[in-house]
């Protein structure tokens, strides 16, 4: 996360926090296809067992990064939305953690998921949740933000 801070401010300073979250919503999408296709990948090329375990360590530390980039465009969009409604803002930011700690449950349930199912449901229903994240990324249309002209 801290390696890639300096990647999710610069695109936030360059094209703002919605393309910022588009960017790491459009990455994290990309991560269960990666991890559902690397391990046919690995057999049909015949990678070592060293070799498929730094890729997923690679997968796990490129994942991570982009946890770091959606917790800050959530942050930034969520102060856009509240710009104007300064009394709402501490109202806005208990519903988000409220939402964080309801959505952090969802590891038990992923536990849950690969215990009765396996990792390949697991999977796929962390590529429909993303999609669906992704495309809600897409559909978010703020208006411009003007501090950024202040802090350029």
């Amino acid at each position: 996360n801290l390696l890639t801070n300096f990647l999710w401010r610069w695109i936030d300073q360059r094209w703002g926090t919605q393309w910022l979250m588009k960017s790491a919503m459009s990455i994290t999408l990309m991560a269960p296809l990666i991890v559902l296709f690397f391990r046919p990948f690995a057999t049909y090329a015949h990678l070592s067992q060293p070799a498929i375990n730094w890729g997923y360590g690679l997968l796990y530390l490129f994942f991570g990064g982009t946890m770091s980039g959606r917790i800050i465009a959530i942050q930034g969009l969520l102060l856009q939305v509240s710009r104007d409604e300064k009394s709402l803002r501490p109202t806005y930011i208990g519903f988000a953690d409220t939402m964080q700690a309801v959505f952090g449950m969802g590891a038990m349930a992923g536990g849950l998921v690969v215990h009765f199912f396996g990792y390949h449901t697991v999977f796929s229903l962390a590529i429909l949740f993303a999609l669906l994240g992704t495309y809600n990324a897409f559909r978010i249309h703020l208006p411009p933000e003007e501090v950024r002209a202040a802090t350029a």
